[in-house]
């Protein structure tokens, strides 16, 4: 079926500017484009993931408007999870300018010595701005997710050691404003992120288009949309899972160990992060194939700020939330997974099983800097949606929970026959 990872492809590494947001591990293209490769990777076909035999008769029940696109089933997404009909033919990212991206701290931040920064970047991999930001600064960058390479993205970002404060800094496509000095940072520091989405849809395709959108602000309020990874998770040409297959298990058809210590370490471990995702999109579609919905009922449940906080990026404010509310937890799959025997475990469990991968494999001993620990996501995505129409134009405003992607809930209202040229990629 085609959850799996059915293609043979060519790849060529030519340094950190040939990785894009979601680190895919190269663009496509000829071995002299931007200099001389140190290597040409190849990866041979992966074992297909297959459906149980109540996978498959849910997805041969499936109905053309509800069957997903060959990219999303390539990349674990095997279903969604509303009933909406989208409206097909619809581009989210005409331009950068149309999709503009901020992070939301999750309270005021704590004092300390670490030169902190509000960085925005215009058609940037944040990988790539972090690593200019760093060499200008002379100090390791640290940042807390990926952004959107086509996009207006603003985020954190903060020298890793003390050093004195400075002036804004300036790049190629982006621009690091000083934002104090702060202690050091962490995930929990971060609510989630705000969207600001413009989209063309005239005539009688706006209007199904508002409706779409309106559809997927109710689910969102009422906590039915599949919390899957989005395409970015998987890199610009949608392959950075099958490198990470070849990272935690040695295959018939992978590249040598050598070359793949080419790839830098940073990369190497976002491409384990991608199989893993691949995994749970895989389970997650299981549970929604094989019940209809997502349980609310897990073994464990998140808990999650029933309210994010809504200020500017530059203005965060204090104070504990004024409530929270819990989500079920579906597994992500590392060294450490456990199953626990509920409905998200179980398909986990029969996912790994049908890929011949096992818990254990994910601690790399021989590249133990990509070894991947898993945890615990949750299962739905929180937050919510508004859209209106503005002339020939919708505009979306949108704010979500960390880790959850705006494709993946853009994806459930639209549902885009063609992700690649309706703008849902990296």
């Amino acid at each position: 079926m085609a959850g799996g990872l059915p293609y043979y492809t060519s790849m060529h590494y030519c340094g950190s500017s040939d990785y894009s947001l979601g680190a895919s591990l190269v663009r496509l293209g000829s071995a002299g484009e931007g200099g001389h490769c140190p290597s040409r990777i190849q990866v041979a076909p992966a074992k297909p993931f297959r459906a149980g035999d109540h996978v498959g008769s849910a997805l041969r029940g499936l109905d053309d408007v509800r069957r997903p696109p060959e990219l999303d089933s390539q990349l674990g997404m095997l279903a969604y999870s509303t009933p909406s009909g989208g409206c097909g033919g619809i581009s989210i990212r005409e331009s950068s300018e149309r999709f503009v991206v901020s992070e939301v701290l999750a309270g005021r931040p704590p004092e300390g010595p670490l030169p902190t920064f509000a960085v925005t970047k215009v058609n940037r991999n944040t990988i790539d701005v972090a690593e200019e930001l760093g060499r200008r600064l002379g100090c390791r960058i640290k940042f807390w997710g990926l952004k959107d390479k086509r996009s207006i993205s603003t985020q954190i970002m903060q020298c890793a050691r003390p050093r004195a404060p400075g002036g804004s800094v300036r790049g190629d496509g982006w621009v690091a404003r000083p934002i104090g000095l702060w202690g050091e940072l962490g995930p929990e520091h971060f609510a989630g992120n705000s969207f600001r989405i413009s989209i063309s849809a005239r005539g009688p395709e706006g209007g199904r288009c508002q409706s779409a959108l309106r559809a997927a602000g109710d689910s969102l309020a009422s906590r039915t949309i599949a919390n899957f990874f989005g395409y970015q998770r998987f890199g610009a040409v949608n392959q950075n899972h099958i490198i990470g297959r070849c990272l935690v298990k040695r295959a018939e058809g992978c590249p040598r160990r050598d070359e793949l210590r080419s790839i830098p370490a940073r990369v190497r471990k976002l491409q384990v992060n991608a199989y893993q995702s691949y995994l749970f999109n895989l389970a997650l579609s299981r549970v929604l194939l094989e019940n209809g919905e997502l349980p609310l009922r897990s073994s464990l449940s998140h808990r999650v700020v029933r309210k994010p906080f809504e200020r500017a990026l530059e203005e965060p404010i204090a104070g504990p939330a004024d409530g929270v509310t819990l989500v079920p937890s579906a597994p992500v799959p590392g060294y450490s997974y456990r199953s626990r025997g509920d409905a998200y475990s179980r398909a986990l469990d029969e996912v790994m099983r049908e890929e011949g991968i096992s818990p254990r494999d994910f601690y790399v001993d021989d590249m133990q800097e990509v070894s991947a620990e898993g945890g615990w996501r949750p299962a739905v995505v929180l937050g919510r949606l508004e859209a209106r129409g503005d002339g020939e134009l919708i505009r979306i405003n949108m704010l979500l929970q960390r880790g959850s992607y705006a494709t993946v809930v853009l994806r459930e209202a639209l549902k885009p026959e063609d992700p690649v040229a309706s703008g849902f990629t990296a």
